[in-house]
């Protein structure tokens, strides 16, 4: 299947459904969309907050099944459910690639990964980055953990850290932050932290795109390590070289982590899923009050 498809895109702010052509690259796989998820990427594009070529087909991870498998794809994958468990410099969407919100979609072969049918899927992506960021950290002998940002790869960093016993804290400046992200912070037991020097943080994870904060924090602390979240790492994002030294990893996925997140999203979706919205069909989001961490969008039922 090759040709124009409808899909909720995003150009220069605004948000609308367009027909956008869709073409199956060597390689890739042909999705029926099942569910996609508005994430932080999109919603930062939408608002003009990072560079990108617009128009962009929204859909930053999504569910769906495999209905053609494309010229050098893996043909284990046919008519199976899957799920994005890894993103690279030529797949990132929306950034780069075909997003989740269109009744059909395409992705390299190689970056997806079997799942169920269920919509809790859509945090398998961000999942696996927090299973390889705590792989990295444990590599790395990191003791004490400072987490920059709250959207769902933070949290479910931290969450995995807790989980290891990893000395950590979520920064978390009450001046700043919605009172529904204080409170998923709270359900899901993360320690805070409202400062970034009260943690003697040895390693940093930059799950924001803000290059400032990220800064600050590598300055202010002992910081040997720096996560980066793969936006970050991938697409040009430069933090500022600092004068003593500093290792840089950037997180990217893989189905090597493809286990350690499904276990994960079967944990963490319980309470997750309550700070989302769920909507049918592909109707454009609100551009004010949206939940702390998006919506969830069933795209198609069958």
């Amino acid at each position: 299947m090759e040709g124009l498809v409808s899909a909720l895109v995003v150009d220069g702010g605004i948000v609308r459904i367009d027909r956008v052509p869709l073409v199956i690259p060597r390689g890739h796989v042909l999705v029926k969309t099942l569910w996609a998820r508005w994430g932080s990427i999109d919603e930062v594009i939408r608002r003009g907050l990072f560079p990108v070529d617009m128009p962009v087909v929204a859909g930053y991870t999504g569910v769906g099944v495999v209905v053609e498998t494309g010229i050098g794809s893996d043909t284990i994958l046919a008519g199976k459910p899957v799920s994005p468990v890894r993103v690279s410099e030529n797949y990132m969407p929306p950034v780069i690639g075909h997003g989740f919100l269109s009744p059909y979609t395409v992705a390299p072969g190689d970056h997806l990964a079997i799942v169920q049918r269920d919509p809790s899927y859509v945090i398998l992506l961000d999942s696996a980055l927090a299973c390889e960021t705590l792989e990295a950290l444990e590599n790395k002998s990191a003791h004490s953990v400072l987490v920059l940002g709250s959207g769902i790869y933070g949290l479910l960093a931290a969450y995995v850290l807790h989980s290891a016993g990893i000395e950590y804290a979520v920064l978390v400046r009450k001046e700043s932050a919605s009172y529904s992200v204080i409170q998923v912070i709270q359900e899901l037991g993360l320690a805070t932290t409202q400062s970034i020097d009260s943690l003697d943080s040895d390693a940093v994870i930059a799950a924001s795109l803000d290059t400032l904060l990220i800064e600050e924090a590598v300055k202010k602390t002992e910081t040997r390590v720096l996560v980066l979240h793969p936006l970050i790492a991938y697409r040009g994002i430069q933090v500022r070289p600092l004068a003593r030294d500093l290792e840089v990893v950037g997180v990217a996925g893989g189905k090597e982590f493809a286990g350690c997140a499904i276990q994960l999203v079967k944990k963490a979706w319980r309470i997750l899923y309550n700070y989302m919205s769920f909507v049918k069909g592909l109707v454009p989001p609100p551009s004010e009050g949206l939940p702390a961490l998006g919506a969830v969008y069933e795209v198609s039922s069958s």
